[in-house]
């Protein structure tokens, strides 16, 4: 099933490359697994890692889901955010 990028923090994804085996488990424990990466590849570099929310939204009219990625600032509790 096709799912075609839509928001993310460009700077982020244009300047890392990540590669990850999906191995019979969720989708989400391998987004986990691959920010981690990339916030290992910031801290051996110097720079401070990031917070990353994503979620994947579907448009009926489209037929399509997007994939969202928003990096998330320092402070921000997300524990207050509602599941929907």
């Amino acid at each position: 099933m096709p799912i075609a990028m839509a928001t993310y923090p460009t700077s982020l994804f244009l300047s890392t490359s990540v590669t990850e085996e999906l191995l019979g488990e969720p989708a989400r424990k391998v987004l986990m697994r691959a920010f981690e990466t990339i916030n290992g590849q910031r801290l051996s570099h110097g720079v401070a890692p990031v917070r990353l929310a994503w979620d994947i939204t579907y448009d009926p009219t489209e037929r399509q889901y997007y994939f969202n990625v928003d990096s998330i600032k320092p402070g921000i509790d997300l524990s207050a955010v509602s599941k929907q």
